[in-house]
């Protein structure tokens, strides 16, 4: 860099500027070091130490043997990250170039890494095959090669092998048929203009007559599908602004504005608090990070003996299937659930076998062991992996075994609950001994983390509705009797304040909790509700709850 006048002089004064230069620093040469240390440049040519005929770069004018004037103007900057590069640095005075400036040569000296191309993995696009043809010719090819594999025998020690095959086909024909088309470089652009430039493209240099209309035609279309693009972009917004989605709609205009596009990047600290330097160091550091998050300490449950279970049939596994989400990006097997949803009813066996196979002896195949984690910063500048929020990418297939899995534990968990209901609602036990069912094992589920709740009028209202709905069903009482809530307290004999086994709602409901509140004004509670209604304090609200009759008194006088 040069013509700037500035000159840093001899003596270090930071690490970015050497011990070595020439002649006294002025007031363009501190700006110039100044900048320097704002983008981490090093400057080169006063790092080295030379004679200071190899140092200076102009000479002025005014220069003779008796006034020797010169100076050092010109300077080679590279970023501190190679400065151990760089070997030498000086100036040749005797070059013969047709400038009064002086050259500045540097050795540099750099190991480039060896990098290996990796193939390119195939796009896909699956919204291909919302066109009937499209689909209808995928699901024939897929379902065709599944009936070869389904014709041969497999045992539970080909587990891999199965699963390996199976997923080839549906990865090949996938790829065959959703193949993405070349990628827009902008989304107005249509297959009409990309096939006119190629006819434009094989014109140029043979027919310049036929190349110029050709062109013409493109910079209308051109202009025709630009404003089709944004008046399509208009009628989307406004259709979000007539339904007040104003989610949707800042994520559209973001979208237009290009804002989603620009991701700043960042730099990546280990709990050293040093710096990854490139991506293999940020591997390490993630694969450290994803080791700790995910350590299981607990000490191996015991299990049963039996590890037998009900074998997986084709219900179950129609019904996990069916339950995949579409749109949703794919495991690292790059199998699409909208693929799967293809196979058809007899091929289904083959996966059912399959899975029969992994539920009994319990090997899962490697590749559904797999999964990508995406990091999504959750602040501006991130610099630790706790300030990313991942997001875990599983194969497809072994979410339809946790999914089977899953559909069985809850209807475990349903015919429990039913099992239960029944007991709470039979005649034949006490009341009071279904009570005190109800207050051992729904009321801990219930209030469970109720300290850390903010009760407001409505959470209490939800609450009530929840305690009557189980004294309704205990008492076997139907909405058609139109009995009050206040037959059914008196039926159950319960209030919140006249017995003390409600000791923790009715701390909740007094307010006694321990803690501190937040800055700002006091939140509206059930109990200030109560006062301002019968215009008594906090203590004669308590003293008169405790008489059945006294608050019955009270409350048949509210208006």
């Amino acid at each position: 860099m040069g013509d700037l006048n500035a000159k840093v002089g001899k003596g270090s004064s930071s690490e970015m500027v050497g011990s070595f230069g020439l002649g006294q620093r002025n007031d363009r040469g501190n700006r110039l070091i100044e900048f320097c240390q704002e983008n981490k440049f090093v400057i080169l040519n006063t790092l080295f130490k030379q004679p200071p005929r190899r140092l200076y770069t102009w000479t002025s004018p005014q220069h003779n043997n008796d006034n020797i004037v010169r100076n050092q103007i010109v300077y080679i900057m590279v970023n501190q990250r190679f400065r151990s590069s760089v070997k030498n640095a000086k100036t040749y005075p005797g070059a013969d170039i047709g400038s009064d400036h002086n050259p500045v040569l540097i050795d540099f000296s750099m190991t480039l890494k060896l990098t290996k191309k990796r193939k390119p993995t195939p796009q896909v696009d699956v919204q291909q095959l919302k066109q009937e043809a499209k689909k209808n010719s995928l699901q024939i090819e897929l379902n065709a090669n599944l009936q070869r594999i389904n014709r041969g025998q497999r045992t539970a020690d080909n587990i891999d092998a199965t699963w390996t095959e199976i997923s080839y086909i549906l990865k090949e024909v996938t790829t065959e048929h959703l193949k993405s088309e070349t990628k827009k470089k902008k989304e107005w652009m249509t297959r009409e203009i990309l096939d006119l430039m190629d006819k434009r493209r094989e014109c140029k240099n043979k027919n310049p007559t036929e190349y110029r209309r050709i062109h013409s035609i493109i910079q209308r279309k051109i202009r025709e599908a630009k404003e089709n693009w944004m008046r399509e972009r208009c009628e989307e917004i406004e259709d979000l602004q007539r339904k007040h989605d104003g989610f949707n709609l800042h994520k559209k205009i973001k979208e237009l504005s290009g804002a989603n596009k620009r991701q700043a990047p960042y730099r990546l600290f280990d709990n050293n608090h040093q710096q990854a330097k490139d991506i293999s160091e940020e591997i390490v550091i993630w694969k450290n990070y994803i080791r700790d998050l995910f350590a299981d300490l607990r000490e191996e449950p015991s299990t049963s003996n039996n590890n037998e279970g009900p074998t997986i049939i084709k219900c179950e596994l129609e019904r996990a299937i069916n339950q995949l989400k579409n749109n949703k990006s794919p495991g690292p097997d790059n199998i699409y659930s909208e693929v799967i949803k293809l196979i058809d009813e007899e091929n289904l066996d083959l996966f059912l076998k399959l899975l029969n196979q992994i539920y009994k002896s319990g090997k899962i195949p490697t590749e559904w062991l797999e999964s990508t984690f995406i990091p999504i910063p959750k602040k501006p500048n991130p610099r630790q992996c706790n300030d990313f929020r991942l997001i875990s990418l599983m194969s497809n297939a072994l979410k339809i075994l946790l999914r089977i899995i899953h559909n069985r534990i809850r209807e475990k968990c349903e015919q429990g609950f039913m099992r239960y209901r029944r007991l709470l609602s039979d005649s034949y036990l006490d009341l009071g001994l279904r009570l005190r069912l109800v207050r051992c094992y729904v009321w801990p589920i219930l209030l469970y983390g109720v300290e850390s709740w903010t009760l407001k009028a409505a959470m209490m209202n939800r609450l009530e509705a929840f305690e009557l709905w189980c004294y309704r069903r205990m008492l076997r009482i139907p909405w058609t009797d139109r009995i009050t809530n206040d037959e059914v307290l008196q039926r159950v004999g319960g209030h919140l304040l006249r017995h003390e086994e409600y000791e923790l709602p009715r701390l909740i409901v007094e307010g006694k909790l321990e803690g501190r509140r937040g800055l700002g004004r006091k939140r509206l509670s059930w109990m200030r509700n109560i006062r301002n209604w019968t215009s008594l304090n906090f203590e004669q609200v308590i003293r008169t709850a405790q008489d059945r009759q006294a608050f019955a008194n009270v409350i048949a006088n509210l208006h």
